[in-house]
């Protein structure tokens, strides 16, 4: 079965791939791999602005309660515009795990994460985040 996007998805594909392709032509790309952060911050920040980093996050929480598959296109499209930022570890590795108030923060723009469940001699569990003793 071959998934048909609504009018409202393909309009989300189109925005991120028009946003790319003007703020990252393939010289700023290799300019930000060589910068000090390796992406570019304020990019991000327009990126929240448009509600794509709070597409999952529920509209009571600041976001705009879409679901994975809107999700899956910016994904997508991120991934063909070589976007060099912390999107794919904020929105599709950490976000589904944090607390509604720190999902807030990161449909707002105001954080990035990532997943870090592993440590060194400890067998820990998804399931079992309280065994974590690492903090950053």
């Amino acid at each position: 079965m071959e998934p048909t996007f609504t009018e409202e998805q393909q309009m989300l594909r189109s925005s991120v791939r028009d946003l790319l392709r003007s703020e990252l032509p393939p010289g700023r790309i290799a300019e930000l791999a060589d910068s000090e952060p390796g992406w570019d911050p304020a990019l991000h920040c327009r990126m929240a602005e448009l509600g794509w980093t709070g597409l999952s996050v529920p509209e009571d929480a600041g976001g705009a309660g879409m679901g994975f598959l809107e999700e899956a296109v910016v994904f997508e499209e991120l991934g063909y515009g070589l976007y060099p930022g912390p999107y794919l570890s904020t929105v599709a590795l950490a976000l589904p795990l944090l607390p509604a108030d720190h999902a807030a923060a990161v449909a707002a723009g105001e954080v990035t994460a990532t997943l870090a469940w592993a440590e060194p001699g400890v067998r820990v569990a998804l399931a079992r985040p309280e065994a974590v003793t690492t903090t950053a």
